[in-house]
């Protein structure tokens, strides 16, 4: 209960606020046409690159909801879907840069690079897994394809919302369990190191965000909690991945090749941090 309590006040408070301004303005927006309404005269489909920017601005689990949304709606083919299921789950940019910079770290500067960082990983991605496909002619009209904005917004919250609590009891249930700390306890004691690292790394994987809390807190050097963190951020954790399972359902056929190119996306952020973040000590 006393776990089930704190993660409701995490998801209320660290979560909600930005994802519900985000979630209702982005339903605005796709209502209204999207940035295809800015190009009304053009025989090319923008919804692709429509889906992956707003699954920047945005965060995940959205890109995912959006694709799905999009495929559903024939405005893209399965090639290109499952092409942007893997590059559109990026982490939002405010999370990034307030929660992890300044509330986990307290330094905007470690934001501002982790957020480059991400931004920079999330167009290789985007190099790497792009399929281009011929314009498809949507299958709904514009006025059946809008949506009831605040009913979609509220099952989109009370669906990462249920999730990021769940993992949020599951995490922090193992992470103080006795059967966890002895484990890692008797590992310490036969191999003569400390695990540690590994412990921070599987909570991490388990649910990125409070991961990412208790790697930035542990003992562990600067620069490696860093690298551990930008590799957590970007691979999401099992905690989004089924968030973003919950909007694609059975649409996506081959979801270990989802997973797989998450782990690329988030080795590439970490080495793509270190590099910025030797630029910028270089400089400064």
């Amino acid at each position: 209960m006393k776990y089930t309590f704190e993660g409701l006040q995490f998801f209320l408070f660290k979560i909600f606020p930005s994802l519900f301004i985000f979630l209702i303005l982005t339903n605005i927006f796709m209502n209204l046409g999207g940035f295809s309404a800015f190009f009304k005269n053009s025989n090319k489909n923008f919804t692709y690159f429509q889906v992956f920017l707003l699954s920047l601005l945005c965060g995940y689990p959205l890109g995912s909801k959006f694709s799905t949304e999009a495929y559903n709606n024939g405005e893209i083919s399965y090639e290109e879907y499952e092409s942007l299921c893997s590059v559109s789950s990026n982490p939002n940019p405010i999370f990034l840069y307030s929660t992890v910079g300044i509330s986990f770290y307290g330094d905007k500067n470690i934001g501002i690079l982790i957020l480059i960082s991400s931004l920079i990983s999330s167009f290789i991605m985007l190099i790497l897994f792009y399929k281009k496909t011929p314009k498809l002619t949507s299958k709904l009209s514009q006025d059946k394809s809008s949506i009831n904005i605040f009913q979609n917004t509220f099952n989109s919250l009370l669906a990462i919302g249920f999730t990021i609590i769940i993992f949020y009891i599951l995490i922090n249930t193992l992470n103080n369990s006795k059967m966890i700390n002895f484990i890692f306890n008797f590992l310490a004691s036969v191999f003569q190191r400390d695990f540690s690292i590994l412990r921070y790394f599987i909570l991490g994987i388990l649910e990125m965000s409070n991961g990412s809390y208790l790697v930035s807190s542990s003992g562990l050097s600067l620069n490696l909690k860093l690298t551990i963190t930008c590799f957590l951020i970007s691979f999401g954790g099992i905690s989004i991945l089924v968030q973003s399972f919950s909007f694609i359902g059975d649409v996506l056929k081959d979801k270990k090749r989802l997973i797989r190119r998450k782990i690329i996306q988030g080795m590439i952020t970490s080495l793509v941090f270190i590099i910025v973040s030797f630029i910028y000590l270089r400089f400064n």
